[in-house]
């Protein structure tokens, strides 16, 4: 018996990290700038309850191109009954131009309410898609990443950090920093330099942080 405990004991302590658990991709519905009498509250409502469709779209995508992200904008034209005329793609960061257009093709349907009456508008939505849960830093790294905002430059709406770390048994073998608004090149070095050192949960697989400097 005591020796079949200890050959299970070497067994765990010889086997590998364990994997981080595969989830669902992280879909947000940005502030739409809406052109008309309608609440821009309701625009962002509606597309919210796509987003189920909008993953469809995105999900087939990340199986080929585990590292695909970014934003897109799409423009609604929305007639006085609340329904969506036409959806059309504005722009978009993924690199993907298929999944885009896919995505637009989708918020043909948003369910709306109706705005005032024989009104129509026009609205423009951001989404942001990233392919893993965004990981709000442990608070040891916190404070690295904290020491690193007297480098940043700008207002706080352009301190956002997007960076994906390489985990391989809670240490970081990998840092890609997704700028997805700008940052000086020292504030840069230091949040990538932050990361690197961690500290990062135990596991192997790939993390999404997601970081705003503060003022």
């Amino acid at each position: 018996m005591r020796t079949f405990l200890l050959a299970a004991l070497s067994a765990l302590l010889l086997a590998s990290p364990p994997a981080l658990a595969q989830e669902a991709p992280v879909l947000t519905v940005g502030q739409p700038v809406v052109l008309g009498p309608l609440d821009a509250a309701v625009v962002q409502a509606g597309v919210a309850q796509r987003l189920k469709a909008v993953e469809r779209c995105y999900s087939p995508a990340l199986a080929t191109s585990p590292g695909l992200y970014g934003h897109v904008r799409v423009r609604l034209a929305i007639g006085a009954d609340g329904q969506v005329a036409s959806a059309s793609l504005v722009d978009q960061t993924l690199g993907d131009e298929t999944v885009a257009t896919c995505i637009a093709g989708v918020l043909q349907v948003v369910p709306l309410a109706a705005g005032p009456a024989g009104s129509e508008a026009v609205a423009t939505v951001p989404l942001l898609l990233t392919p893993a849960p965004v990981i709000v830093p442990r608070s040891k790294l916190e404070e690295r990443l904290r020491a690193c905002a007297p480098a940043a430059v700008g207002d706080a709406s352009t301190r956002t950090v997007l960076a994906r770390i390489d985990v391989d048994g809670g240490r970081a073998t990998a840092v890609e920093v997704k700028r997805l608004a700008l940052v000086d090149e020292t504030a840069l070095a230091c949040v990538t330099q932050a990361l690197q050192l961690g500290p990062h949960r135990m596991g192997t697989g790939s993390r999404w942080y997601q970081w705003d400097l503060p003022e």
